[in-house]
């Protein structure tokens, strides 16, 4: 795992390493400035076979740290050859004082220099690259004024731009202040990466986000124990390996046993790609509940699983009951439609009397939605509970509006599992699962994953994870998450992005699993 911070988190941390381990703040800038002009330098590198002086980089500043950073950043790019200019942004008063230590060392040098003027911006056209230097991690309004209209200019012309720890306009932390933001083709940040920046939208402002070592006195080792509050943390491939593996002499039984609870009369196919997934993530058994008219369909293409069924007119209940009992996982809700009858099944295994874990998707989501009383059963429920909203399920289960979720998803998934005591996957572009004491952002998937049926084989590689015996089950349902989308980047490159179904993502969850053990034992 990598955690994730923000710029309150990066402050405690620069302050740390300055003030209680010493280490000179203009240290740290030489090599923030160095990591990015070596950067460049392997781009450019790569963009011509000509003479470096035949490159034209420019970097634009404003007056604070990250204006400071962006020229040492030039002035080492200079001394190695390339054409360069500083534009700065701001106004006459001083900056900072390492920004006027770096500002007097680019005027010895003879720097060609450039002051940016409102509504008479200097064009950018001639650059082939630009480094963005005006806004560090500390922004905390809008951008207005002669800075909206640099980032206009930056965005609109075609030269590579290399974002300085951020993109100019970006924030750090969950909630984005500003409308204008430079779109970033690479963004080298410093010690860590920034929440910001794996949120969307910000992701696409980033671009290719490199994490360089600066040399700040904190790693992701010991980076808790100087932070009080609990930073998001994103999943890692390496992660994989922490599954536990299964005992030599074990059976069928004690690898989990899961009981799907899905497939109304007409979608039958939720309840055959969620026991598909279950199975494919390591599952021994798949016990499926689902309406009569999908029993041939499942145990032909999921001969594996055993189905039990419920009909128009008997919701089977106590046989329902019996298998929640028998369960070590419950999937509840894949194409379970919303009627009177299902509101019945969810109820019966609400209280069930079970201790299995619990995962509520689809339309268990949407019946709960539709009555709070679901919300006393939850509490009394004897297992964790997992709920999986999209973002459209969210809104009907909090009120909020999609595009208030969309503005802070960590917020609005982090109050949630707190007020009804669960964990929540709220699913979107970049995923956030959390309970009352972690959060974690996934990094892993892609638009392509945008298909029916892929929230169903995630509710399966969920139940995988929770049978596989994790301690902490918060954890465990983030990795499941980052499993499904690494078998959705692997569908991206064999069947393209347009192409992929969900089954495709079943199937590639054991190259997964194997592609990891491979890479890393």
């Amino acid at each position: 795992m990598k955690y994730l911070l923000d710029s309150v988190a990066m402050k405690k941390i620069d302050e740390y390493s300055i003030k209680t381990t010493g280490i000179p703040s203009v240290v740290l800038m030489e090599r923030a400035a160095l990591s990015v002009s070596s950067f460049v330098e392997k781009l450019a590198y790569n963009k011509k076979d000509s003479g470096k002086k035949d490159i034209s980089i420019c970097v634009v500043c404003t007056k604070g740290n990250n204006g400071a950073d962006g020229l040492a950043a030039i002035r080492q790019l200079y001394l190695h050859g390339y054409k360069t200019l500083v534009y700065e942004a701001g106004r006459k008063e001083p900056g900072t004082d390492e920004y006027e230590l770096q500002k007097n060392i680019i005027k010895n040098l003879e720097i060609p220099f450039e002051c940016a003027v409102q509504d008479n911006i200097l064009p950018l056209d001639e650059y082939d690259f630009i480094i963005d230097a005006m806004f560090g991690i500390g922004l905390s309004r809008d951008v207005t004024g002669v800075y909206a209209q640099i980032i206009d200019e930056i965005n609109r012309v075609s030269a590579v731009k290399v974002a300085v720890d951020i993109p100019s306009g970006l924030s750090a932390g969950i909630v984005q202040v500003s409308n204008k933001k430079v779109k970033a083709d690479y963004t080298v940040t410093f010690g860590f990466d920034k929440t910001g920046m794996v949120l969307y939208p910000g992701r696409k402002y980033a671009g290719k986000v490199i994490v360089s070592d600066i040399g700040f006195a904190v790693s992701q080792d010991n980076v808790q124990k100087i932070l009080e509050n609990n930073q998001a943390r994103m999943i890692e491939k390496k992660d994989i390996l922490t599954i536990p593996e299964r005992e030599a002499d074990g059976n069928k039984g004690t690898s989990g046993k899961v009981l799907i609870v899905a497939g109304s009369r007409s979608m039958g196919g939720a309840a055959f790609m969620s026991a598909q997934s279950a199975y494919r993530s390591g599952c021994g058994l798949v016990r499926v509940f689902t309406h009569e008219n999908n029993k041939n369909a499942l145990l032909t293409l999921v001969p594996e699983s055993i189905c039990d069924t419920y009909n128009d007119k008997n919701s089977n209940c106590d046989e329902l009951t019996k298998w929640c009992i028998w369960a070590d996982c419950i999937i509840a809700g894949p194409g379970l439609s919303v009627s009177g009858q299902s509101e019945e099944i969810v109820k019966c295994i609400l209280q069930s009397g079970s201790d299995a874990t619990l995962i509520l998707d689809a339309d268990a989501l949407n019946i709960i939605s539709e009555n709070e009383k679901y919300y006393e059963y939850i509490s009394r429920y004897k297992g964790k509970v997992i709920m999986t909203p999209h973002v459209g399920e969210m809104s009907r289960l909090t009120g909020k509006s999609i595009g208030q979720i969309k503005e802070n998803p960590v917020e609005t998934a982090l109050c949630y599992s707190k007020e009804h005591g669960v964990i929540c996957v709220l699913k979107d572009a970049a995923t956030v699962v959390c309970d009352h004491d972690n959060i974690y952002i996934n990094t892993s998937g892609n638009c392509g994953m945008a298909t029916g049926g892929s929230g169903d084989v995630l509710t399966g590689v969920i139940a995988g994870m929770m049978c596989a015996g994790f301690d902490d089950e918060c954890f465990a349902a983030a990795l499941a998450v980052y499993i499904h989308g690494c078998a959705g980047d692997m569908c991206q490159k064999n069947q393209g992005t347009f192409s992929m179904k969900a089954w495709d993502i079943a199937e590639s969850l054991s190259t997964v699993f194997t592609q990891n053990n491979t890479d890393y034992n």
